[in-house]
């Protein structure tokens, strides 16, 4: 099945200085925190805490992003992948249709896949109702002739976000030895069973939030420590009027407590390699739970689970061989289970918070 080579993107590694990798250690572990807080837990001053920060921000891009609970704003988070054996007119096609549609938030395509194929991974974040429903109308269009692509999605229940910078030394990730993936992963199979059961992010779907609430909360996914003057000027460049200084700040702070969940971001820190697992489910298995709790042990992943499907994105170094990983993860989760691996080209393209809120509005 593996039976491919793929070479990987050479880069220049940047190597991180002692007190840059003590904040970035600090920001991993408690990523609400303001600069001044870190500077006192750091024992430093404020001023070389944000010394190190902007140059971060201007060389890697730091910025503490936040997870968030879209069911509680009424929004539906949707992620799937399509795939066709090759790279064809019908999957050109569904990328059109990508670039075009008004909802699609992120989207993948790949350069290499475990499965010989080629697929492009997509996720999708739309209101309930008629806008939802057209986009799912749209999704099976694509499984029907002309196109007969194998299409496959569902709804997002949760979402997990980690960044293990304990591997890192501020120059190389201790990713294969120092971890042995295939005994971890062995390890936490074994007590899957009483892992947290993963159903739903939403804390409580009865709150009443108002377009301001959808603003302020996609703006804090982009950074968590915006302050209301940020969202006041977001809000002037949408055309839309928000409420008193005030009134604007009590509503930051109750996002914040309530479906806004902050961790640290990063690029150019030696994870160059985007590697995706794509698993069908099968009824009643324990992939998420398994697959959740084994992403804490890697250096920096995403999981994305649902009733269907459990998706894992990953980012690892250029020196771990992905079809050796894709056996391992093969080897967890059973020949019973369908599994893809793929590498793909670059990181997902995105959409631009304004654009995606300008269609909420």
């Amino acid at each position: 099945m593996y039976n491919c080579t793929y070479v990987f993107r050479v880069t220049n590694v940047r190597r991180y200085a002692s007190g840059e990798l003590r904040l970035l250690n600090r920001m991993a572990i408690s990523p609400h925190l303001r600069q001044v807080d870190l500077a006192n837990d750091l024992g430093v001053t404020r001023s070389a805490v944000n010394q190190i920060w902007t140059k971060l921000e201007r060389e890697c891009e730091l910025r503490v992003r936040s997870k968030i609970d879209y069911a509680a704003l009424d929004l539906r988070h949707i992620a799937g992948w399509v795939s066709d054996n090759e790279l064809s007119h019908a999957l050109e096609k569904f990328n059109n249709w990508l670039e075009s549609n008004p909802f699609i938030i992120s989207s993948q395509e790949s350069v290499m896949t475990s499965g010989m194929d080629h697929r492009v991974l997509f996720e999708i974040l739309a209101p309930e109702g008629r806008h939802l429903s057209h986009i799912t109308r749209q999704l099976e269009r694509f499984t029907k002739r002309p196109y007969s692509l194998t299409v496959n999605y569902d709804l997002v229940h949760h979402e997990s976000v980690h960044f293990n910078l304990g591997l890192f030394d501020g120059n190389n990730w201790d990713f294969e030895g120092g971890f042995r993936l295939g005994a971890t992963i062995s390890a936490a199979k074994s007590y899957a069973d009483v892992l947290p059961s993963y159903t739903s992010d939403s804390t409580d779907e009865s709150q009443d939030f108002d377009f301001t609430d959808i603003m302020i909360a996609l703006a804090l996914g982009n950074d968590y420590h915006l302050a209301s003057s940020d969202i006041r000027k977001l809000a002037s460049n949408l055309g839309y009027s928000v409420p008193s200084g005030r009134t604007l700040r009590r509503k930051i702070n109750r996002i914040k407590e309530s479906i806004a969940k902050p961790y640290l971001s990063i690029q150019n820190i030696g994870l160059s390699t985007p590697f995706t697992l794509c698993l069908e489910r099968r009824e009643n298995d324990n992939l998420p739970r398994l697959m959740h709790a084994q992403a804490e042990s890697l250096p920096k992943s995403r999981v994305l689970s649902g009733s269907k499907f459990v998706l894992m994105l990953l980012e690892i170094p250029e020196s771990i061989e992905w079809v050796a990983l894709s056996q391992i993860f093969s080897e967890m989760v059973g020949l019973s289970t369908n599994m893809c691996t793929f590498i793909a080209q670059n990181y997902p393209r995105t959409l631009e918070i304004e654009e995606l809120l300008i269609r909420l509005m």
